[in-house]
């Protein structure tokens, strides 16, 4: 869609790991923070998706080995809570808007349900673009 719709809709991230659901989830965000400081966030965050070990701090290591990261600085990073603020951040900021689940896709700051397919979202952002 970001293609599709390119350059009047953007994508901004903001983590909301799901503790509850997936033990590892906020380590993962961590891993992915500490691999964006280095610039390689979204090949960090493709690699934890498409996954399917679940993102131990031995998995994201070897993910960040294999990026070419300075694996020393991920590694204090990543188990030192550099970036637990910003993802506190994130997940309050999430709670004060209504997410409850993932993924939480706003549109022109309201919430899109994407629970059943992308389909309606589309249709959403034609509608606020006037058809593009």
């Amino acid at each position: 869609m970001l293609d599709h719709f390119s350059p009047q809709v953007r994508l901004v991230y903001r983590h909301f790991p799901l503790v509850e659901v997936h033990p590892h989830a906020f380590a993962a965000a961590e891993a992915a923070e500490a691999a964006g400081a280095q610039g390689q966030f979204w090949h960090m965050h493709d690699m934890l998706f498409a996954g399917t070990l679940e993102p131990t701090f031995d998995v994201v290591r070897h993910y960040a080995i294999e990026l070419g990261l300075d694996i020393a600085r991920f590694d204090h990073e990543a188990r030192n809570d550099v970036f637990r603020p910003h993802i506190d951040e994130h997940i309050k900021s999430g709670k004060q808007s209504g997410v409850r689940s993932t993924p939480g896709i706003f549109l022109n700051g309201n919430i899109c349900d994407v629970s059943f397919g992308f389909e309606g979202l589309h249709k959403a952002i034609e509608d606020v673009l006037g058809g593009h």
